[in-house]
């Protein structure tokens, strides 16, 4: 089910029915592996992923991440996608980072009161469309800042 989001991004739903975003990099780098696919070749792959794709999911042992592999094929090769989500530690380090309790960044970005505390302790892992919002929160000056403000 491809759904182009714009010309940077392509999606699917592939996890239990949640979106999962691919990036203009994981399309660039399917597109180099020399099967002639361009850039909206690769989204389409990486759109089509389905349940029946999914291989395994892995925890590193150094960063603590969670990354879902999939096992697509293509050409009648098969191909290794991974998705790497932040770590219960990373996301701990975030809320840190703007003095947030668990209870304050869950009203921000609109979940259940526990869902954080689940994310840090390892019991749940957030979804790709999460991770990349903890990731936006990190990365971009301001984003708290705009959440306090349109969050409601």
């Amino acid at each position: 089910m491809t759904d182009p989001v714009d010309n940077l991004h392509c999606r699917t739903r592939v996890l239990r029915g949640k979106w999962v975003l691919f990036t203009l990099k994981a399309r660039r780098e399917l597109a180099g592996l020399q099967f002639g696919l361009d850039e909206q070749d690769a989204c389409d792959v990486l759109a089509g992923l389905s349940a029946e794709d999914f291989a395994t999911r892995l925890r590193s042992r150094a960063t603590k991440e969670w990354a879902y592999v999939f096992k697509p094929q293509l050409a009648g090769m098969v191909l290794y996608v991974k998705l790497v989500l932040l770590s219960a530690d990373e996301i701990r380090t975030i809320r840190d980072q703007f003095n947030l309790t668990q209870t304050d960044l869950a009203r921000l970005l609109r979940l259940g009161a526990n869902t954080v505390s689940r994310w840090e302790s390892g019991r749940n892992v957030q979804t790709a469309a999460m991770d990349i919002l903890l990731r936006m929160i990190r990365d971009l000056p301001g984003s708290i800042e705009y959440l306090r403000d349109h969050a409601g």
